[in-house]
């Protein structure tokens, strides 16, 4: 699918819904792209996009995940879809999380992996992100991965993950947590340094209903390094819904 024409900017969109599901909408990580989510993930039925100034979408990026989550309100009305399951990966999940505060009556249900709801990030990150955003990606090739790093998608513009990363660093939602009433599954790794599982158990712990899973031995990108048992849980989370 070609680029999507939003009342908030041009999105690009790789669709692969599945007739009689819920429609999935898959959200990266910093720095990420709609290519990261990997085949056996994508048998959920899902609309994968890229965020506003990554890879093949148009922009610089966001301040804030408030803009990112207003952007996806608009993709889907774009695509004429009332109400979705947002599943984001790092600061995916926390523009999930910003998206289910600002627009629950569009949310069928929250899939949040390898995140958290306060996003500390690791101090070095942001020093290069603030000065000296062109070696972050050597950097991080060796703080993200618990396995095989060959498999990461396309590089991004430095200017653009730096924002990310600052964005992230000041996203903040644990206040508003224990408000949130829908379906919520929460996936980590216990070896993810970036988003450790005490994040993802503080998570589980605070919305109501919550299930969460953690998956033994792996890193930060776990959907992109454990994709079967990502697409395990997902795809059967999804189902009783």
């Amino acid at each position: 699918m070609p680029l999507i024409e939003t009342a908030r900017g041009a999105l690009y969109l790789a669709d692969h819904r599945r007739d009689g599901r819920p429609v999935v909408v898959l959200v990266h990580g910093a720095g990420g792209t709609h290519l990261d989510w990997p085949r056996a993930v994508r048998q959920v039925g899902c609309l994968a996009v890229d965020l506003n100034g990554h890879y093949k979408s148009a922009g610089d990026g966001h301040a804030d995940m408030a803009g990112h989550a207003d952007d996806l309100a608009a993709l889907l009305d774009a695509l004429g879809i009332d109400r979705a399951i947002v599943c984001g990966h790092s600061m995916g999940g926390a523009v999930a999380l910003t998206f289910a505060i600002q627009h629950p009556d569009r949310m069928l249900g929250m899939a949040l992996i390898s995140t958290g709801a306060r996003l500390r990030v690791n101090p070095e990150i942001l020093r290069r992100a603030e000065h000296d955003p062109d070696s972050l990606d050597a950097f991080l090739l060796d703080y993200l991965w618990a396995g095989d790093p060959s498999k990461r998608g396309p590089r991004q513009r430095p200017a653009v993950v730096a924002r990310d990363y600052l964005a992230a660093n000041a996203f903040d939602a644990r206040p508003w947590l224990d408000a949130i009433r829908m379906p919520t599954l929460v996936l980590c790794g216990t070896a993810d340094r970036m988003t450790p599982p005490k994040l993802s158990e503080a998570i589980a712990t605070a919305i109501p209903g919550a299930e969460l899973h953690l998956i033994e031995g792996a890193g930060h990108m776990l959907q992109l390094e454990r994709p079967t048992a990502v697409a395990e849980y997902l795809i059967g989370w999804v189902a009783t819904l």
